[in-house]
């Protein structure tokens, strides 16, 4: 590259030779140019890194880390390793629509907006979309921690989404903290940006995040609610003014209903939409 790029798309990637070379080539065939992709590999022991490495492209960079990491620290390693002003994290098993980049750089250079975020297809195993995300209901334009607080609380989950659907500002993203925990990792950073400032919304669909039972979206069962409560009592002690009582109580239900159903209804769609 004969010039520092404006975005870096980070690919935290760990045994998925099944997918990653569709996640890569929807990258590199963006409108959008002025990228750079940064894969942080987490010892794969399948054909992961020989994918990538037989895609003979400048713009991709490969970070191999030993020993093995957890997904929060490979994450901040990725974007450790970027160089981009803004940066995109996405699953070795995402995939990103052509004007991705394009769409989502014009809606981040608004002033004083730290990350911008976008509606998703839902997709299986094998790429047919199993729904498109509804998430906020929200029009485009700039929200405030206390526009979306609220709405976070009460799901009891990531109505923001995934890092996929996500661009966020690189700086800032450092200042806050990087990625902590376990299974709560996106919806944690999104708060933490807001509390720094504005995010922008666009009311498309740029991006597809795929779930199924080789996805990192199904180890999410058995943790995801309790983790959602204890970051969400943490969020509000912070912002108490911000979330009522009955929110924080209709959350709490939230986050283990939808534990409760969140594999299984993953299971059943891909086997009725296979």
């Amino acid at each position: 590259m004969t010039q520092s790029p404006l975005v870096s798309v980070c690919i935290p990637t760990f045994n998925g030779e099944a997918t990653i070379r569709q996640a890569l080539k929807s990258v590199l065939n963006q409108t959008f140019k002025h990228f750079e992709v940064v894969i942080a590999d987490d010892e794969s022991t399948d054909s992961t890194l020989q994918v990538v490495k037989s895609i003979a492209d400048e713009r991709v960079r490969v970070l191999e880390s030993s020993p093995k990491t957890t997904a929060a620290a490979n994450w901040n390693r990725s974007v450790n390793g970027a160089i981009g002003k803004y940066v995109k994290v996405m699953g070795q098993d995402d995939v990103l629509y052509p004007r991705c980049l394009e769409a989502e750089v014009a809606a981040i250079s608004s002033p004083d907006v730290f990350f911008c975020f976008s509606r998703r297809d839902v997709i299986s195993q094998n790429g047919r979309i199993l729904f498109k995300d509804h998430g906020l209901n929200l029009s485009s334009g700039k929200y405030e921690l206390e526009d979306l607080l609220p709405r976070i609380i009460r799901s009891g989950s990531n109505p923001i989404g995934e890092p996929v659907a996500t661009l966020f500002d690189r700086t800032t993203f450092m200042e806050a903290g990087g990625f902590v925990g376990n299974y709560v990792i996106d919806v944690d950073m999104w708060i933490r940006l807001l509390e720094f400032g504005p995010a922008i919304f666009t009311n498309e669909t740029h991006v597809a995040f795929r779930v199924g039972d080789r996805s990192w979206s199904h180890q999410l069962r058995t943790s995801q609610a309790k983790e959602t409560i204890i970051l969400f009592d943490s969020v509000v002690k912070r912002h108490p003014q911000m979330v009522p009582r009955y929110l924080r109580a209709i959350g709490t239900i939230a986050a283990y209903f939808k534990q409760l159903f969140r594999v299984p209804a993953i299971t059943t769609l891909n086997f009725i939409r296979w």
